[in-house]
């Protein structure tokens, strides 16, 4: 057998060095699995998943029984109804519902899963697209990423919790966010990428190279770049206009999208200020269109539940609960996308005459950063999360191909990190200094340390399917009994009026409730912003002949523990959802009927 040489790699090596890709190709693959899974068993459920579904479907359900303007009613007098939404998920989802012939989640969830599919290929567009410069052997090089490390950056994003929970829901926010990513590329790809000074790095006599290069004179050169510059403003200006009305329909979508138009107004005053003023003046002409045709049309009452039903209470330790899981679930996403900011950001002059410019792209990773503090707002959720994570999948892939591409290497000594270790605890001084000079090294390439990481950071993820957290996905082990609910719901409801916590459950029944947002009502009564006196008097006087309520206890609590709560009484909804003086009128003249799971059914006492 001929003898292998050290500088020879052996077999076995080779698969080793890929060892950290192929960890993270499979767990990523695994997770692409599990939304596919999510994606399905959502589709075909045919009751409520998370709460706040059932309000959007019970507004759109009623849209398409051919009143279009059932949204946002005055609540001044029963039934009481909260559109807490801009209107454009509800009028989407309304045909579709329509063709149904009747109430239905599929159609909104299918919107969601076809937004947030969209939003993976545009991360995947844009990960191919651009160009990164890289050092490489002391040279200075541009390199673009191969498909399977852009497919990385468009799959990562469903491996990630809020978007694996919110990605499949009955709501409008996967659609907000792929309306908003669609403006952000059309400024990249139109204005950023096609701008012909744009380089990332400055090169003075850029012109007159290719002046001579050409054998053209001065003048020839200076009229060719003038018409090339007049053919980018043309383009940049449509784009700028056509990302201003992708932007105002996100804000019709979910009003708390804000983060795409002012990264895109940012971005654009620092490159072209006309430019910033076309996508202003499309962006808000659109959206001030939208307000004066609605107001009216809704007596002034648009406004009131869009904006003012939204004005919940903001608490601190919310936001750091809320901004812990985060960071929490996803720090080295986190971690790669500031390394690459802190590398782009060393390039940006924002003033004089400078082509090294921010990125569109990571300024809206800052934008929507900020974005997240808004989560300090009582009832916001993982959804405030969705569109930084797509963004720092994107940012943290490029990082990665830098890394890959650069192979530069990490040295560690194992007799200095011994030494260090013993000096950090006895603190002698070394006999000999030169006894630390490195006797046994080793190296990592840095590519391989951050692969290392990112398989790390997807072990951290806790959403697989059945075992979800806070996910609840519909399955064979899943705890909500909805044949049983639903039937029961419909016993009770036969015998007059009916209150639900999660009015879901009587739209899909085609049963109408008085109060189809307990949450909303719950906090506008708190708030003074909405009178439930008259509300009291109906539920002390008798009217409601069944209440619907789910109890606020973890997902893996027994059988016999639900069983204990229900028939003690000893039991609440979920913080927030219904008023104390709501409550109270349910224990003083509400009975136990029945428990099926986590739902307890009342019945008047008398």
């Amino acid at each position: 057998m001929p003898k292998v040489t050290d500088n020879q790699p052996r077999r076995r090596e080779r698969p080793l060095k890929r060892l950290p890709s192929i960890l993270v190709g499979v767990f990523l693959t695994l997770y692409a699995l599990f939304f596919g899974y999510r994606t399905l068993a959502s589709i075909v459920y045919p009751y409520p998943i998370e709460y706040g579904e059932g309000a959007v479907l019970y507004e759109v359900y009623h849209i398409s029984l051919n009143d279009p303007w059932f949204l946002y009613k005055d609540n001044s007098t029963s039934p009481y109804r909260a559109a807490i939404y801009s209107p454009l998920f509800y009028y989407t989802a309304a045909p579709p519902t329509w063709l149904l012939g009747g109430p239905s989640f599929a159609p909104g969830r299918v919107i969601s899963v076809l937004s947030a599919l969209l939003s993976g290929f545009l991360i995947y567009r844009a990960a191919r697209l651009q160009e990164l410069l890289v050092r490489i052997s002391n040279r200075e090089q541009r390199i673009r990423l191969g498909w399977r490390t852009a497919l990385c950056a468009a799959v990562l994003p469903f491996g990630t919790a809020p978007v694996y929970a919110w990605g499949a829901l009955y709501k409008p926010d996967m659609l907000a966010v792929a309306l908003s990513l669609s403006a952000i590329f059309v400024v990249y790809l139109y204005i950023e990428r096609s701008d012909p000074r744009d380089t990332v790095i400055f090169v003075p006599g850029y012109d007159e190279a290719v002046a001579r290069r050409l054998g053209l004179s001065e003048a020839d050169a200076a009229a060719a770049d003038y018409r090339r510059r007049a053919a980018y403003i043309t383009q940049a200006t449509w784009a700028a206009m056509g990302a201003g009305l992708l932007c105002a329909l996100a804000f019709f979508t979910k009003q708390s999208a804000l983060a795409a138009p002012s990264a895109i107004f940012f971005f654009l005053a620092l490159r072209e200020r006309r430019l910033a003023l076309y996508f202003a003046v499309a962006f808000v002409g659109l959206t001030t269109t939208l307000v004066v045709l609605f107001q009216p049309l809704t007596d002034g009452q648009f406004f009131t539940h869009v904006v003012s039903y939204n004005g919940q209470s903001y608490e601190v330790e919310w936001l750091f609960t809320a901004l812990g899981f985060l960071i929490g679930t996803h720090p080295v996403l986190l971690l790669f996308s500031l390394i690459y900011l802190a590398g782009e950001f060393r390039l940006i002059k924002f003033w004089g005459r400078s082509n090294a410019l921010p990125g569109i792209w990571p300024l809206y990773f800052l934008v929507a950063l900020f974005v997240t503090l808004t989560v300090g707002k009582v009832g916001a959720n993982l959804n405030y999360y969705i569109e930084l994570l797509f963004i720092a999948s994107l940012l943290s892939w490029w990082l990665l191909a830098r890394l890959l591409a650069a192979r530069q290497t990490l040295r560690l000594s194992l007799d200095d990190l011994q030494f260090i270790i013993r000096r950090s605890k006895t603190n002698p001084k070394p006999a000999n200094p030169q006894s630390s000079i490195v006797n046994r090294q080793s190296s990592i390439s840095y590519a391989t340390l951050a692969m290392l990481l990112m398989f790390g950071q997807l072990v951290l993820l806790h959403h697989i399917p059945i075992v979800a957290d806070g996910a609840n996905t519909p399955g064979p082990l899943s705890w909500q009994p909805g044949p049983e609910v639903a039937a029961t719901v419909r016993q009770l409801a036969a015998r007059g009026p009916m209150l639900a916590e999660d009015s879901g459950w009587l739209a899909v029944e085609r049963i109408p409730t008085d109060l189809d947002d307990s949450f909303v009502f719950g906090q506008l009564a708190k708030d003074g912003q909405w009178s439930q006196q008259n509300f009291l008097k109906e539920l002390a006087g008798g009217k409601y002949k069944a209440v619907m309520l789910e109890m606020a206890v973890p997902d893996e609590t027994e059988e016999a523990e639900l069983e204990r709560l229900a028939q003690s009484g000893n039991y609440s909804p979920f913080p927030g959802r219904f008023s104390p003086e709501m409550l109270a009128q349910f224990k003083q003249n509400f009975k136990l009927e029945k428990r099926l799971g986590k739902y307890v059914f009342l019945s008047p006492k008398s």
